[in-house]
């Protein structure tokens, strides 16, 4: 016997059953060409070992992959995108709109993202950003009044909530 195959055994038996498969289907491997995104340093040495929870982690993730990806400053994503992506609530167990309210919570009182609310009257968006040197930047010019926040109908106001880290809600119009 051939010593390396012997040592090779315990992998050959491996590859040939798959352990974890997720749905019923075993992952097919990332293409050659595929696009990245790159996450934060400070997640890997910071948050990930602090988050103990799958939903948390989850909605974290595809949040952070959603604001990297977009520019301007604040970069924002709003609850209504994040509940109409089948692909997010699919990740998520059910129900899977309370399970993304949960994850938001979370990741909003860890300090992680930044939730904001623009009131319309009787209606209200609720608006999300990561807790970046640049977001933060970007908040604070549009408390200014030096940015816009696109098109807002007269009487708007923009409320960053309590449970961003810093202080009491902002408020502006």
């Amino acid at each position: 016997r051939n010593g390396a195959y012997d040592a090779m055994r315990p992998l050959r038996q491996a590859q040939d059953k798959p352990i974890l498969q997720a749905q019923g289907k075993l992952f097919a491997g990332f293409p050659s060409k595929t696009s990245y995104t790159a996450l934060p340093t400070p997640f890997f040495k910071e948050l990930l070992p602090q988050i103990d929870d799958l939903v948390e982690l989850k909605v974290t993730l595809y949040v952070l992959q959603r604001l990297i990806r977009k520019g301007g400053q604040p970069r924002l994503v709003s609850y209504p995108e994040l509940a109409a992506d089948h692909l997010l609530l699919k990740s998520l167990p059910p129900p899977e709109e309370e399970a993304l309210r949960q994850g938001l919570e979370k990741a909003v009182k860890r300090g992680t993202i930044l939730h904001l609310t623009v009131e319309l009257g009787k209606k209200s968006l609720e608006l999300y950003c990561l807790n970046s040197e640049k977001d933060k930047e970007g908040l604070e010019k549009l408390r200014r009044g030096e940015l816009p926040l696109g098109e807002l109908p007269a009487g708007a106001e923009l409320i960053i909530s309590e449970s961003a880290p810093g202080g009491p809600p902002l408020r502006f119009r």
